[in-house]
């Protein structure tokens, strides 16, 4: 519980000021995958940034949604994630229908779990649903895709879109300073020094 305490406080206060790196740019590094998933290692402290687009048309049949699982160097750990971009771009709304992007994160022990979810819809702001709470025994699934909501027909919608990952160290746990193990130790003393010469006989003259 102690560790859990010092990494989450940790994060909070060292995590914005790490430099920026590109993590991975679908349009220098290739497609990431949905399926498969595409897996990435970050073997350092940083923030990380992935762009891309992801894409769903049901009327040519093209499906490209996007999932980049990242896995992290055992002193490591997953201390903020940062939607910086989430925009839908209609091809076909043939019925009147709602399009937008979802953005979700996932746990490793249980797939099912989102850690984390941003969506839009019709250009809106995002919208955070799921605030992230970082924990050491997560790893993510970072997964973009489109969505339409209404009647939406034979639609198509391509999401372009930029998030942050920011890595932090697992900090060790933290040591007692000399200072207070010798103050307890000096209290510790003078109590049992005045126990002592409650209990102790006294000599009459």
């Amino acid at each position: 519980m102690f560790r859990t305490l010092c990494f989450l406080i940790f994060a909070t206060l060292a995590g914005p000021a790490m430099a920026s790196s590109v993590l991975w740019d679908e349009a220098v590094d290739g497609d990431i995958s949905g399926d498969p998933w595409t897996s990435i290692g970050i073997g350092a402290a940083g923030t990380y940034t992935v762009t891309g687009s992801s894409r769903l048309d049901l009327e040519f049949v093209v499906s490209d949604v996007d999932a980049l699982r990242v896995t992290l160097a055992d002193t490591l750990f997953v201390s903020a994630i940062n939607v910086l971009a989430l925009d839908p771009s209609g091809t076909t709304r043939a019925l009147g229908g709602t399009l937008g992007a979802v953005f979700r994160v996932f746990d490793r022990r249980d797939p099912a779990n989102v850690v984390f979810r941003a969506e839009v819809s019709d250009g809106q702001p995002v919208l955070t649903v799921t605030p992230y709470v970082p924990s050491l025994d997560q790893a993510y699934l970072f997964r973009v895709g489109p969505t339409c909501t209404g009647r939406c027909g034979r639609w198509g919608n391509t999401v372009s879109y930029t998030y942050s990952i920011t890595v932090s160290e697992i900090p060790a746990s933290v040591p007692l300073p000399a200072t207070v193990v010798f103050l307890f130790s000096t209290i510790g003393g003078l109590a049992a020094l005045r126990r002592w010469r409650m209990t102790s006989p006294v000599a009459l003259g």
